[in-house]
Formats: structure tokens, C-alpha cells, sequence
């Protein structure tokens, strides 16, 4: 029994996105901090749909990717994030007062899905991290395939961001300086469409998934695509020159 890991708090799988109202203001905040205490540069707005259904993905390397995913995108976000773990208080709260979609990492719940899957048949631009969890050493990795099957079920488009220059902004702030951000938005693509074989749709899977996340990856600095810095088919997606 003392070997058992810690059982995580009832809240997180309880916790819903908070009402739109609510998340628009929260995203007055948050950008009233990025013009304040940061610069945030938002590289290719124009790329960003006027209206919904949406799946934005994004890199996740550390706390910074949510805000800066809701920072970017021009609309109240519906998001997923792990219901599957304890939350530090020091993220807790933030994650309380927007709310969010909770999601096992490992596999979809169904309740998951009915949740993700009503907010994109309303429309809704729906955030999701593929990775399943920050990489700790800044490095793009192989991603869940849950955005292609939300795509797939709702004909949704994906958009593809890329965050980064980030890495110690404690420095910054420390030095008096104002950490330097920056966000890249891709062209939307999709929606997939996957076979009803099984053997052929596990294929599907696993391709479609590495399509999403090579579309990442091009909007990362080399030194942040981790996994996928040697893979040629990362080079179509190239958008942004990198220092």
C-alpha cells in the first residue's frame, strides 16, 4: 500500500471551461501582462481563421504555452489538459479560473470526447497540446493522435503554433528586462479523414499525427525541434526565417 502513487484530487476530473464571458476577460488580463511585464511577438496573425470549428496545437516545454496559446488566438479558448495528474497549487489556480477539458494522457475518456466533440460542432476553437505533457528539456517530441481523431470526427481544421524564447525569463525580469517571446502561427490544414480498417486507420494514426507535429516543429528555432530536427519533410512547412 505505501508503494500506491499519491491518488489525485477529485476537482481536476470535475473542472469545466468557465463560461465565455469569463475566459474573455481572463484573456484582457493576460494581455495586459504580455504588453507589461513581456514582449510577445505573434509572427503570421493573418493565418488565424476568423471563426470556428478549430483545433490549435502547439509545443508544450513548459507553464508558458497555455497563456501564450490563449494570448495569440483572438478567441476564448476551449482547452484540454491532464486530468490524470495533481496540479501544483502554483499552477492549480489559474487552471481552475479558466477551466478547462480534463483528458488521461494515455488514452481518450469518452467523456473527453463528447466534451471536445460538442464544443467543435459549436464552433469552438479548441486548444490541445499534443505532447501530453511538458518536455523538460525544451525539445519537440512525437505526439498523441488525438487531435487527428477530434479532426476526423468533426471535420475540423488544425492550426499549428510554435512557441519558444522563453527559456529562462526569470533572468530577464531578475536583469530588469523584459523576457522575449515569440509566437508562430501556421497555415490551418485538415481535416483528416481516417479508413474504417483498423489496420489501415492505426497507420493513419500514426502518419496523420506526425503531419501535425512536423508542422510544429517548422515553427520552432532547430535547436527546440527535438525529435524531428533531421526530418526532411519537416522543410515544406518552413514559414519563418530563425537567428
Amino acid at each position: 500500500m505505501e508503494n500506491q502513487p499519491p491518488k489525485k484530487n477529485s476537482w481536476v476530473e470535475t473542472i469545466r471551461p468557465r463560461p465565455v464571458w469569463l475566459r474573455w476577460l481572463l484573456r484582457g488580463i493576460i494581455h495586459l501582462i504580455g504588453h507589461t511585464a513581456m514582449t510577445v511577438t505573434v509572427h503570421g496573425r493573418e493565418h488565424i481563421p476568423a471563426s470556428g470549428p478549430l483545433i490549435v496545437v502547439a509545443n508544450h516545454f513548459s507553464i508558458w504555452e497555455p497563456p501564450l496559446m490563449i494570448y495569440t488566438i483572438p478567441k476564448p479558448l476551449s482547452i484540454l489538459a491532464a486530468g490524470d495528474m495533481d496540479w501544483p497549487w502554483t499552477q492549480a489556480w489559474a487552471l481552475y479560473l479558466y477551466g478547462y477539458i480534463p483528458t488521461n494522457r494515455d488514452s481518450f475518456k469518452p467523456s473527453t470526447i463528447r466534451q471536445a466533440r460538442r464544443a467543435l460542432e459549436n464552433g469552438a476553437f479548441l486548444g490541445i497540446f499534443p505532447e501530453a505533457g511538458m518536455s523538460p528539456n525544451y525539445q519537440l517530441r512525437p505526439g498523441k493522435p488525438g487531435a487527428v481523431y477530434l479532426s476526423h470526427l468533426t471535420g475540423a481544421k488544425i492550426l499549428p503554433l510554435g512557441f519558444s524564447g522563453y527559456e529562462d525569463p526569470a533572468r530577464d525580469w531578475r536583469q530588469l528586462r523584459r523576457p522575449r517571446f515569440h509566437a508562430r502561427v501556421g497555415k490551418p490544414f485538415g481535416p483528416f479523414s481516417l479508413s474504417e480498417d483498423s489496420t489501415a486507420k492505426k497507420r493513419e494514426f500514426e502518419a496523420y499525427t506526425h503531419a501535425v507535429m512536423r508542422r510544429i516543429a517548422a515553427l520552432l528555432p532547430p535547436q527546440h525541434r527535438g525529435y524531428y530536427l533531421d526530418d526532411p519533410a519537416v522543410a515544406p512547412y518552413l514559414m519563418y526565417p530563425f537567428d
